[in-house]
């Protein structure tokens, strides 16, 4: 298996990692430095598949990423979205699927 870390801003925008990994550990392991201040959220892929994912966004194991992509923008979207930290919209999302 090779899998990617995939780091999200609250919008959908994406960076993905360069390192290929064979274990999904090793990825969530990878030290992406600063970034996490703007892409708090880390998904795990295998291609554009999500294979892994933190709770409570694990209800999006097995989605596709540009779906992820469009759900993350348009709860974004939202009135009450806005000012939430990470741990909140976190818990938005994973409420909405």
């Amino acid at each position: 298996m090779s899998y990617q870390l995939i780091c999200m801003s609250f919008d959908g925008e994406y960076k993905r990692e360069e390192p290929i990994f064979d274990e999904i550990e090793k990825a969530y392991d990878y030290d992406i430095g600063s970034k996490w201040f703007f892409y708090p959220f880390h998904l795990i892929v295998e291609n554009d598949t999500i294979k892994d994912a933190p709770f409570p966004l694990d209800c999006l194991i097995g989605d596709n990423l540009q779906a992820t992509r469009q759900l993350f923008y348009k709860l974004s979207r939202r009135k009450r979205a806005k000012g939430m930290d990470s741990e909140k919209f976190c818990l938005f999302c994973g409420g909405k699927l």
